[in-house]
């Protein structure tokens, strides 16, 4: 692990871990988890593209074996347009399950200035059987639509999370840069 003081010493965030995505099939932060040094982790990501034109990200909860956490991952949010060249498109949406990952609401796309940037806050099931994340992302696709946007995933499991693996809902992450820092409690 890299382990730099992102603020001054005694608070604020410490850079744990750093990525940078090239043709990757899947993209793996193992065994980050420190509930005594750390109350949450937040995970930067900035232009992510996937080698597939219209995939979404995918969001895997890892154990410290280091394996993926299986279950129902409960998910909603909403998107807002920024700019829609065909008129106004937002929207809420509930009541999301995904078998095994959770995902952005978009999906992306490998065209010209196509991409995703995020700030994703990780609430490991320090106290709870409760594994949450709220992802805030900002994109833009083909169509030339520019959003913002916000989506909640919670995984109820008693498998103590460790890590979070990224994948593409098909084909690989092409490019992208990732940084993962700890929350000091």
């Amino acid at each position: 692990k890299d382990s730099k003081l992102a603020s001054t010493a005694g608070g604020g965030l410490v850079l744990l871990q750093t990525a940078t995505a090239s043709n990757s099939s899947e993209l793996l932060f193992d065994n980050f988890v420190d509930n005594s040094t750390y109350v949450s982790y937040k995970l930067y990501i900035d232009e992510i593209i996937p080698t597939v034109d219209g995939q979404a990200p995918y969001f895997i909860h890892r154990s410290s074996t280091p394996a993926d956490i299986t279950g129902t991952y409960y998910r909603s949010g909403w998107w807002t347009s920024m700019y829609n060249p065909g008129g106004g498109n937002s929207q809420f949406y509930t009541n999301g399950a995904d078998t095994n990952f959770t995902r952005t609401a978009t999906s992306l796309g490998t065209g010209t200035n196509e991409n995703l940037s995020c700030i994703i806050d990780i609430f490991p099931n320090n106290d709870s059987q409760l594994i949450k994340m709220i992802n805030h992302n900002i994109f833009k696709q083909a169509s030339g639509h520019m959003y913002v946007a916000l989506d909640g995933s919670i995984l109820e499991t008693s498998t103590q999370m460790a890590g979070i693996k990224i994948t593409m809902q098909s084909g690989n992450i092409s490019s992208g840069k990732f940084r993962l820092f700890g929350v000091k409690g």
